[in-house]
């Protein structure tokens, strides 16, 4: 069980994280309503459009920002208790440093629970709706740009379509629109071409309606029209969902259908490889950012509300802006996914935890020696 001091550290800790991440959505969702200012106007968007569209990628913003508010939040939260002398005193009667961090590890495993399904359950399906309604009301209904619509390809079959999700009953469906499909050859060569005006799933294949096909043979060109044509494919509305998100907004379960999907290909991105490892390395690099806090506060940040929440701040910016990086790295260069998600952060940890070790920045005897009567 958890001991009084340890119950007490979580509950400091908890609010500071609590406090930074309502003030960092607070400024995200303000700089991203007055970007939504320029749109309004252009087809149906609205300022009701805007406010329900930012309303949508909250839970975006929170999970992208959480490693940022983890270090805030602790500099915050423990921060106010060495301003207090509080951490001085608990070090005194044996609660080291290390100790401290591993409490702090603690919390933030507690609050990946909650921000874990949040990206996984939550952010996926909200930021597909939200880019979908603001698309949609920008070009007047149409999910996706005129112009290219969204190519999918499936062995040696290539489809290009503008998918409209609408909602039918209690049911979320998507709607193809201007469909095009490219059969290929053995030679990768175009061996017909079938354009409809839409399509519908109805669970096991594709209803084409308004068809036109055009066949090419080695002596002509053959056209040929019906009103409704079965095409079976693979390629069902979750692809199509999956396959028009970015990758790093994708759920774990969602890359890994992917992948599955584009498994017989000889190339798959590696933003979704990566994406991958870094949804799964998430809580790790929750952990080394909150930990880096940890020296600033055993060291000189002592002072008011304002210096503890600028030192976070920065150290909060800092390792978001190195860990995008890395991860854009990864994906221009082909690089494993372990050097960009898993080696940053088991160096932080691991700097951390050297720094913080028992004897260093004049640790006093007296702190390595457990008082029974604090804990109990």
């Amino acid at each position: 069980m958890l001991k009084i001091v340890d119950r007490y550290l979580l509950k400091s800790i908890s609010q500071g994280v609590l406090l930074a991440v309502l003030i960092f959505l607070s400024l995200d969702v303000l700089i991203a309503i007055i970007g939504e200012m320029g749109d309004i106007g252009r087809g149906d968007y609205g300022v009701a459009d805007a406010f329900y569209f930012v309303l949508l990628t909250i839970p975006r913003r929170v999970y992208d920002m959480f490693a940022v508010s983890a270090v805030v939040g602790v500099l915050l939260g423990l921060g106010a208790l060495a301003a207090g002398s509080e951490l001085t005193v608990l070090r005194s009667v044996g609660y080291s440093r290390l100790r401290i961090a591993g409490t702090v590890a603690m919390a933030m495993v507690l609050w990946m629970l909650p921000v874990s399904w949040l990206g996984e359950f939550v952010v996926p399906g909200s930021e597909f709706l939200a880019e979908s309604f603001r698309t949609s009301q920008l070009q007047r209904n149409v999910g996706l740009s005129r112009h290219s619509g969204i190519w999918v390809r499936d062995g040696q079959v290539i489809l290009n379509a503008l998918p409209v999700r609408e909602k039918n009953s209690d049911k979320q469906r998507v709607r193809l629109v201007d469909v095009t499909i490219y059969q290929l050859d053995d030679e990768l060569k175009v061996r017909e071409i079938s354009q409809a005006k839409e399509a519908q799933h109805d669970g096991r294949a594709w209803r084409m309606k308004d068809v036109k096909i055009t066949r090419f043979t080695d002596k002509k060109v053959v056209l040929d029209a019906v009103p409704e044509k079965i095409w079976p494919s693979r390629i069902d509305p979750t692809i199509l969902t999956i396959s028009r998100t970015r990758p790093k907004y994708l759920s774990a379960r969602d890359i890994i259908r992917l992948q599955h999907f584009k498994r017989h290909q000889a190339y798959v991105a590696p933003a979704y490889r990566i994406a991958l490892w870094a949804k799964l390395v998430f809580p790790l690099l929750v952990i080394a950012s909150a930990l880096s806090g940890l020296p600033f506060l055993f060291g000189s940040v002592r002072g008011g509300l304002g210096q503890r929440l600028t030192v976070g701040v920065m150290i909060g910016v800092v390792l978001y802006l190195v860990n995008r990086t890395l991860l854009n790295l990864g994906e221009v260069y082909a690089l494993h996914p372990f050097w960009v998600t898993v080696l940053p952060p088991l160096l932080i940890i691991l700097g951390v935890l050297w720094y913080l070790r028992p004897g260093r920045l004049g640790q006093p005897e007296a702190c390595l020696q457990p008082v029974a009567s604090v804990s109990q």
